[in-house]
């Protein structure tokens, strides 16, 4: 059913760690060079063969002294960031479900026990239309793990994402049944849908107009030739009103939803850019859902960070306790920063607030890895 189209969401996170430190202070970080994914694309900054490259084993002082990093969690609850992730057909082309796996693993590794996680692909393994089925259900990102492995939630993403792209795309059924697991979930919750076409594998009839066979001169089928979704190829019909009902069901018990397009879905933007508005997470401008402009990790990881840092960004943190103001320290994206009121960062109490330009960078998107750790002597500009 490779006329069958489909969608995905994704979605900058902090991680506060207490360190030991014998004395001195943690290296600082100049810049981090980029290296070239398996794809051919760039990574982002702050990761190498998909892991963050920074560790609690980097936080070495001068006189090689050693620190412990310990986690320290936030004051507050961590919201629900529950990825709808399409699989159909159409993913296989460029590889853009393999990349989009990737970079889904990557950022949840980043968030950490900022977020809590949860993912339904779509459609189920069983058949082509079939409606998606939950495969990680909620639960709590990983803390930092030693010796930079893993920690559960991630390998169980890992596994559960292992499945290959086929079949149809079933949207607006897959985000019925994800409206009815995230009724009970605690917290504020957010769905990331991305699609890289028309949701379909629907039952009512169609116009040529609305037949994605046509729309896409598929098959011989022409815009403004004979209706080709008649029969059997109904199921080729744009399902879009059915799918803005389901992302309006999410919204009316509080579940905002955000949409990232990829390639290949621009006959369709009009209507992402109304499930966009129906789901409340609409950009100032259009295209009003998030667009992801070639199939590169790096530009999968770049829409997933702006759509992130509208469910995390802040620049201010409240950590649990703060020993001593002169031991803290803070990091974006595994570069250290030093601190400054001006353009860096300061503390206040058990706050630490980001300033200036370094705040500019978190609210915009551009940072996906924010780190507060504390036991070594502050780095001030």
């Amino acid at each position: 059913m490779q006329w069958l189209r489909a969608a995905v969401v994704l979605g900058a996170g902090l991680v506060v760690l207490a360190a030991a430190c014998s004395s001195g202070h943690p290296s600082v970080y100049t810049g981090i060079p980029s290296s070239t994914s398996s794809s051919g694309g760039e990574k982002p900054p702050g990761f190498q063969d998909g892991r963050p490259k920074f560790t609690c084993a980097d936080l070495k002082p001068p006189d090689g002294g050693k620190c412990d990093c310990i986690e320290q969690d936030l004051v507050g609850e961590p919201p629900n960031m529950y990825f709808v992730l399409d699989r159909s057909g159409s993913m296989l082309t460029d590889d853009k479900w393999t990349k989009i796996k990737v970079v889904v693993a990557n950022v949840v590794r980043a968030l950490g026990r900022r977020i809590n996680v949860g993912v339904t692909v779509y459609p189920a393994v069983s058949s082509g239309c079939a409606t998606g089925a939950e495969v990680l259900s909620l639960r709590r990102g990983d803390a930092p793990q030693a010796n930079d492995e893993d920690g559960p939630t991630t390998l169980a993403l890992i596994q559960a994402m292992n499945v290959g792209a086929g079949g149809g795309t079933p949207t607006s059924a897959t985000l019925v049944e994800v409206a009815k697991k995230l009724k009970s979930a605690k917290g504020k919750t957010f769905v990331v849908l991305a699609t890289d076409g028309a949701p379909n594998c629907t039952s009512t009839p169609c116009t040529a107009a609305k037949c994605s066979l046509n729309v896409e001169s598929m098959f011989g089928c022409t815009p403004l030739g004979a209706n080709c979704c008649v029969g059997d190829n109904v199921q080729a019909c744009v399902d879009d009103d059915g799918t803005n009902a389901a992302v309006k069901a999410l919204k009316d018990q509080d579940v905002s939803t955000f949409v990232i397009g990829v390639p290949g879905v621009s006959p369709y933007a009009d209507l992402l850019d109304r499930l966009a508005q129906t789901g409340g997470t609409a950009r100032p401008q259009k295209p009003f859902y998030y667009p992801v402009d070639t199939a590169s990790e790096a530009d999968f990881t770049a829409a997933m960070k702006k759509v992130a840092a509208q469910i995390l960004a802040t620049c201010t943190f409240v950590l649990s306790a703060v020993s001593n103001p002169d031991e803290i320290n803070v990091y974006l994206d595994d570069v250290l920063t030093p601190k400054s009121d001006a353009d860096g960062w300061k503390v206040e109490g058990n706050t630490v607030t980001l300033t200036g330009a370094t705040c500019r960078r978190v609210l915009a998107g551009d940072v996906l890895d924010v780190r507060v750790v504390s036991g070594c002597p502050t780095v001030i500009k």
